[in-house]
């Protein structure tokens, strides 16, 4: 799939989708590229004992995000397919965003963006503020978000994301 967007991809575009299968090592890739690197913020969610974590890259910190729905009240999680996730933890990742734009961050990652953003919840509304703060050259760092293959074309037309580079786990920019 990544090849159908070759062509409306733009080489010198400061958005980078970073896609491939689902546990395609897309996350793994994207934490050992980011350990020297100092101007990068945003998260990642990579799974730690078989949950996902939100993983805020400029304090290096870990925040619980997948939950056991039987561990924590309804109203205290989302459902996004079979997965639980703390509601908390959107704002948090929100509140991540925000401060990597105020720093500013050289390159501000998203990992990942999902179903639950197709449908306008999880982190949509902080991605759309990416864009149009990057598109308003408010913010003037690159932006990387990871995608899945199978949802590539649906967020490229959800998001209006006209310029942008696919890559993949191998492709990161500035890599050796």
């Amino acid at each position: 799939m990544v090849q159908d967007y070759e062509k409306a991809a733009a080489p010198e575009s400061r958005i980078y989708l970073l896609t491939g299968p689902i546990r395609s090592g897309k996350t793994t890739a994207l934490s050992r590229w980011i350990a020297d690197k100092k101007k990068v913020g945003g998260f990642l969610t990579p799974d730690i004992n078989g949950r996902r974590v939100l993983y805020d890259i400029g304090s290096r910190t870990h925040v619980p995000f997948e939950v056991d729905d039987t561990a924590v009240s309804r109203n205290e999680y989302i459902r996004i397919g079979r997965f639980h996730f703390y509601r908390a933890a959107f704002d948090r990742g929100a509140d991540i965003i925000t401060a990597a734009m105020q720093q500013p961050a050289d390159i501000v990652i998203v990992d990942e963006i999902g179903k639950a953003e197709l449908k306008n919840s999880g982190f949509a509304e902080i991605v759309k503020q990416l864009i149009r703060a990057q598109r308003s050259h408010e913010f003037k760092g690159d932006l990387l978000f990871v995608v899945r293959d199978t949802l590539l074309k649906k967020v490229i037309i959800h998001f209006d994301i006209q310029s942008y580079r696919l890559i993949g786990a191998n492709d990161l920019p500035g890599r050796p």
